[in-house]
């Protein structure tokens, strides 16, 4: 087996999140803290992401991309396992460091060695870029209605059938750090002989003086952090539509069903499927089109009085996200040296980072107050976001 297939392998097992589906029940049932609380602790996440990305970046770049990924594995199976010890908030924040750092040792990394490997195998970094995203979905897809079910079925248990499901969900991420053990990365010259800190600084830097890079991150980081809200926010809606926790994981599979299914129908699972798209329709009109469609739907989910018509919201959200991804990644790492390719991708988690700070304990307390408010916020966000990047790339066209 290739690099490129057992980063495949690892990629899936990564995903393969059994409590996706009763996320917000592990939280309230078991854990017993509000919205605010849970993302106040998803902010912290991303705090600790913002704060470690870069030199975790910079320390795959400089003493190998899979070294990183044997970190950041052994610390999310750790990290899942400090989450379902015992419900105190203490405990979760613990939790979400260990699974922050575990995040940014990833991140970055994976997508560097994947790119170098695809170009090492005579393969197309856009194919592999795509089938990553089809792996993610396909993965939620069928571990979503797998650990609802399981939920389910323990409902004797109380609260403690979430806990139990999250706790399982710990033997994926400890398999793929087992993958990781098998790939393969080429040593020899050592690509820097400064340290962490310069490179994470030299990384910024490139950023920073690339004006389309830096608008490729901020198009990533502002749109695409307003789509990770309907993953926490769907099972709330599907709840006050009368919809039972069971559905949950049906649902889920649904709109991972529709993401992969999209991203077939558009070929950006083959590479020259995806030059022809992008010729017909232009990289940045995809871009414009997914994001607008996208905060339209959350202000469909927020006023909608039917569950016929949150649904769809539910269902596409996620598939404009899986239009975005690939093309982003493509032309984030296209734009990227190979000296600094760890270094840039976790920039670019670091900004997405940095915005999620700010919306998470904002969106977290609206959602207390009225969920509607919290899915308006973000189609606003989404749309105003839209707007403002269109003419970001506009200028840089003259």
């Amino acid at each position: 087996m290739d690099n490129v297939k057992k980063m495949y392998l690892f990629w899936f097992l990564r995903e393969f999140f059994l409590v996706g589906a009763v996320t917000v029940p592990f939280f309230i049932q078991w854990g017993g803290i509000d919205y605010a609380q849970i993302f106040t602790l998803q902010a912290v996440f991303y705090l600790v992401i913002t704060v470690a990305q870069v030199p975790t970046g910079a320390f795959a770049d400089k003493y190998g991309r899979k070294n990183s990924l044997l970190i950041g594995s052994a610390l999310g199976t750790a990290g899942i396992l400090v989450y379902s010890s015992v419900p105190s908030i203490w405990v979760f924040l613990l939790a979400e460091v260990i699974v922050g750092l575990a995040y940014s040792f990833i991140g970055g990394a994976d997508m560097a060695l994947a790119f170098e490997s695809a170009r090492k195998g005579g393969q197309k970094a856009p194919q592999v870029f795509t089938n990553s995203q089809i792996l993610y979905y396909g993965a939620a897809m069928l571990s979503a209605p797998v650990g609802s079910t399981l939920a389910y079925s323990l409902s004797w248990m109380g609260p403690e059938s979430f806990r139990l499901v999250f706790m399982i969900s710990a033997l994926p991420v400890l398999a793929a750090g087992l993958v990781a053990l098998t790939l393969e990365e080429k040593h020899g010259k050592p690509r820097h002989r400064r340290g962490v800190v310069k490179i994470s600084k030299d990384g910024i830097d490139a950023v920073l003086k690339n004006r389309y890079l830096t608008a490729l991150i901020a198009d990533r980081a502002l749109i695409g952090s307003s789509v990770i809200f309907i993953f926490w926010f769907y099972q709330s809606i599907l709840a006050a539509h009368g919809v039972g926790v069971f559905w949950n994981g049906p649902v889920s599979a649904a709109f991972n069903l529709i993401c992969v299914g999209l991203l077939a129908f558009f070929g950006f699972g083959v590479h020259r499927r995806v030059k022809e798209v992008e010729r017909h329709f232009g990289a940045k009109n995809i871009l414009f089109a997914s994001a607008l469609v996208m905060g339209v739907l959350y202000i469909v989910a927020a006023f909608s009085q039917s569950i016929w018509l949150a649904l769809p919201a539910i269902l596409f959200i996620p598939a404009m996200r899986a239009v975005r991804e690939p093309v982003l990644l493509d032309l984030i790492n296209s734009e990227s040296s190979n000296r600094r390719r760890a270094t840039i991708n976790s920039v670019a988690d670091m900004a997405s980072g940095i915005i999620l700070i700010v919306l998470y304990p904002l969106v977290g307390m609206l959602a207390d107050i009225s969920l509607s408010f919290a899915l308006a916020l973000l189609g606003c966000l989404a749309l105003a976001s839209t707007i403002a990047m269109q003419k970001a790339y506009q200028k840089l066209q003259k």
